[in-house]
């Protein structure tokens, strides 16, 4: 009879235990076992244990709460659901996931390989570091994982079994919560809202009706859309990097859903960083190199995410219908990615893919062609970001202007105007 038949939240204590009962495949020095708890997320419990000869493990357990909050009752299924996810994402993508040694149901944790020398993302976006390979593995990572999973390549019974083992409900509540409505509203009333925002955010968020229309639509593509077995939060914190290796952690938000919206959260997280690099850096020079690559980083996920899936496609398509001739092309004609870039160019998608640089139109106070038919007068409004005030003009294409007059753009697939305006010359 072992203490670990029944469920109970692990100590550092315990998790040395553990492991000497469960992790086997480790001859380990028992004498110099230590454990330490390293979770700094909002749901599980994450405890290292390792001893004086090199070897180490990561235990991860769920509770029944969140850790951020008592009142957030949750499944421990998410550990299962966690676990057959990074075993099945390591077949699809193998070397972008850590192993999984195990999955215990009666305790709801896993055992999973220790990245020691990794870490975490978001942290190193703090610190405006670069990492050069981040666009192409996370493109592959994505592609093979998202049309690794879809109808078109998978057995159709098949994939629907997987939806059915992966339904996610408690976790697909905290997106459509937090992402999805709370963001554009206070209807919960536990929005902490920074003071000189408030206006902003009343008008910008809570009052804009078209916005929240356009949201109310991508939400309900996140609920019904059962596209590809997504990742579900994959942002820069669920990403240990080092300037050799990604690797992608945490699925436990994962559920058979729209694939865009993996790849909205990379480029939105990278739009994060860019803004605290523009805000946070004081050297003129530094602040370009890492703002440079963090756009280069946009462009590239897309271009590269695309081209990988196209050639997932045709090597991998299992269905009769999809391999019919055009159908192809359908899908692509009605990529979002497609339509973002003709909106804020101008140019056709084919011009960019054959590397034609289209000149960009610095004059932000200038009118808008909306490609719907009517015109965008560009609206200003204004935003803190450290110890930067911002202020965000609204039209085609869009951009920030610092309040003290300094002009940057966050466009895909442009650097920074004084740069731009130097290569148009050219």
């Amino acid at each position: 009879m072992s203490k670990f038949d029944s469920y109970f939240l692990m100590k550092p204590d315990d998790a040395i235990d553990y492991v000497k009962e469960k992790v086997t495949q480790f001859a380990w020095d028992t004498s110099s076992m230590q454990s330490k708890e390293i979770g700094d997320g909002n749901l599980n419990y994450v405890f290292r244990v390792w001893d004086d000869r090199g070897h180490s493990v990561i235990i991860k357990q769920a509770g029944h709460t969140a850790r951020i909050s008592k009142e957030m009752v949750l499944s421990t299924d998410r550990n299962r659901i966690e676990s057959e996810i990074l075993i099945l994402e390591g077949k699809l993508a193998p070397g972008f996931v850590p192993k999984i040694y195990f999955f215990d149901v009666n305790m709801s944790a896993c055992a999973e390989e220790d990245l020691t020398g990794h870490e975490i993302m978001r942290t190193c976006m703090l610190r405006h570091e670069i990492f050069p390979k981040f666009a192409e593995d996370i493109s592959t990572f994505m592609a093979n994982t998202l049309m690794g999973t879809t109808d078109i390549v998978m057995n159709h019974k098949e994939k629907k079994g997987l939806q059915r083992k992966f339904i996610n409900p408690e976790l697909c509540e905290i997106t459509e919560d937090l992402v999805y409505t709370e963001p554009y509203n206070d209807c919960k009333k536990r929005n902490n809202v920074f003071a000189p925002n408030a206006e902003f955010v009343k008008k910008e968020l809570y009052d804009d009706k078209e916005l929240h229309c356009e949201v109310a639509k991508l939400k309900m593509n996140f609920m019904c859309n059962a596209q590809s077995l997504i990742h579900g939060d994959l942002h820069t914190g669920s990403v240990f990097i080092t300037p050799d290796s990604t690797m992608v952690i945490d699925p436990e938000f994962a559920f058979y859903g729209p694939m865009g919206y993996d790849i909205g959260n990379v480029i939105a997280n990278m739009i994060f960083a860019w803004c605290n690099g523009d805000a946070e850096i004081q050297d003129a020079s530094e602040r370009e190199k890492f703002c440079g690559w963090v756009e280069q980083v946009i462009v590239e996920v897309v271009d590269k995410t695309m081209a990988k899936m196209e050639k997932y496609y045709w090597e991998h398509v299992t269905d009769v219908m999809a391999k019919s001739e055009g159908y192809y092309g359908i899908l692509h004609r009605n990529d979002p990615c497609r339509y973002r870039r003709r909106d804020r160019s101008g140019a056709k998608p084919q011009d960019r893919r054959h590397g034609q640089r289209q000149r960009p139109d610095h004059d932000f106070g200038r009118k808008k062609a909306d490609p719907r038919g009517t015109h965008l007068h560009p609206q200003r409004k204004t935003f803190h970001q450290g110890t930067q005030e911002y202020e965000v003009r609204r039209g085609f294409p869009q951009g920030i202007e610092r309040l003290d007059g300094t002009r940057c753009a966050l466009r895909l697939g442009m650097r920074r105007p004084e740069v731009m305006e130097k290569e148009c010359m050219q």
